[in-house]
């Protein structure tokens, strides 16, 4: 709805439109590139092309114009005009305006082309101003201005599955959507097979429409603006699709575990296996965070902690960025460098030094996630042609694998939490200082990477062995 606290808040080249039922026509209201601000009654003719009928200029007290409610009751008239004429409004009545200062009859017919043109010039933004297109953009960049890891994500889906396909339906206001009309894009992926996309899809759907209601709401906004009159979300009707949740179950056995490490050891040089390893030597770290991260996320020379027993320590650290969930700002995740990790992560940050991330490939770019998701299958599909693990496996089973095994080390529940940055509650989050538990981190590290060379060391250096006396 059209409110003096929008039309004040329009930008020069901006309107907005009331909500109206279909064929009656609606209000519109513009303000011009120079500044000025003027009312229309935007219909469809009886040919289908739409129309803009100017109805005057707008004054918020009426003196040198017309007021928003004058605007309206403008409207109406025009609109029973519009559904018993059949569009026909401008062989009926001359565009006219509230005074001298608006459109008036006298120089309409000087005027009514100029202002015709900019109301043309204005339908592809003022639609775009409503439209579910909008409302996406609008979704993707409040993810985007909190730093969301799931922004790049969420604004490929949409391209992919409904600007692309479905342009006709994204260019329709978004209130005027029902359920059905958005189940076309979810029947697309479900009939290609594509079930966990759908619910995805869906969830993304869904979060957007609640998104662009409550930001109108939004106290906190200073320049809201009621633009897309959502009254109620409508994906919330559709089924949650929850049939086609893939939470995964699948954790690698310590003698998997050591086949993997092992191949993971023995490839060629590159940025993914570094990303791996370090990945593991951390307790299974989101690769994500992990690849976001710099030269300046780094304390090499370390801090001092005294542990239980007075024993004074030199941990360094890596500070990761975990902004997952509905974080407006990422926590600070910081973790002690031990193992594997320490060795590769000196290396990068002297060959890295003030890039964009200490993970850069051979093209000299930073390293993307799927490159090392792509490294994990290709070592599970080796292992699994040599009968060396029972069912293949991906890089969300490794993060899955580290936590399953801490418990079977008797690495406390807190700890493991603290780790991997994982069911933390909201006061945990809260009153969280970067510090906290890094000695109880630093020691459950250790053993984690001990583990890892006495489980290479038990499942694989003999089969190795064997092999070579064989």
């Amino acid at each position: 709805m059209i409110t003096d606290r929008t039309i004040k808040a329009l930008l020069p080249g901006q309107a907005r439109a009331e909500k109206a039922q279909k064929g009656a026509g609606r209000l519109v209201v513009r303000r011009t590139k120079a500044g000025s601000v003027f009312f229309y009654f935007r219909y469809s003719t009886a040919k289908g092309t739409r129309d803009s009928f100017p109805l005057g200029s707008y004054d918020p007290k009426g003196i040198n114009g017309i007021t928003l409610i004058q605007a309206r009751d403008r409207t109406s008239d025009l609109s029973r005009m519009h559904r018993s004429k059949n569009g026909a409004i401008r062989s009926e009545i001359k565009p006219t305006a509230g005074d001298s200062s608006a459109i008036n009859e006298d120089h309409a017919n000087q005027r009514t082309s100029a202002v015709e043109a900019q109301a043309s010039a204005s339908v592809s933004s003022e639609m775009s101003v409503d439209s579910f297109r909008a409302l996406l953009g609008t979704y993707v960049r409040s993810l985007e201005s909190r730093g969301a890891e799931s922004a790049s994500q969420v604004k490929s889906n949409f391209k992919r599955h409904l600007l692309i396909p479905f342009p006709e339906l994204c260019d329709r206001r978004a209130a005027s959507l029902t359920p059905s009309d958005l189940l076309p894009p979810l029947e697309r992926l479900i009939n290609r097979g594509k079930g966990p996309s759908a619910l995805t899809l869906r969830t993304q759907m869904y979060s957007a429409f609640e998104c662009a209601a409550k930001a109108e709401n939004d106290p906190r906004i200073a320049d809201r603006k009621a633009t897309f009159c959502i009254q109620q979300n409508p994906v919330s009707k559709i089924p949650a699709l929850s049939e086609y949740k893939n939470a995964g179950d699948r954790a690698l056995s310590e003698r998997e575990l050591a086949h993997y490490v092992c191949e993971l050891k023995l490839l060629p040089p590159s940025a993914g296996k570094d990303a791996l390893l370090v990945c593991l030597a951390l307790g299974g770290q989101r690769m994500r965070q992990l690849l976001r991260v710099t030269s300046d996320s780094l304390d090499l020379e370390g801090q001092q902690f005294t542990d239980k027993a007075g024993k004074c320590l030199q941990i360094r650290t890596i500070l990761l960025k975990d902004g997952k969930g509905r974080r407006k700002k990422p926590r600070l995740h910081v973790l002690p460098i031990v193992g594997l990790a320490l060795p590769i992560l000196i290396r990068l940050e002297s060959s890295n030094k003030g890039k964009a991330s200490l993970f850069i490939n051979k093209v000299g770019s930073p390293l993307k996630a799927s490159g090392a998701s792509s490294l994990v299958s290709t070592i599970s599909k080796k292992l699994l042609a040599e009968n060396k693990i029972r069912n293949p496996f991906r890089f969300a089973d490794i993060r899955r694998t580290c936590e399953t095994l801490f418990a079977n080390y008797d690495i406390h529940k807190d700890i493991r939490a603290q780790i991997q940055s994982h069911g933390l509650s909201g006061v945990q989050s809260t009153h969280y200082d970067r510090y906290d538990y890094v000695l109880q981190k630093h020691e459950a590290l250790e053993l984690w990477n001990s583990k890892l060379e006495t489980l290479v060391e038990t499942h694989v250096t003999p089969v190795r062995a064997n092999a070579v006396e064989a």
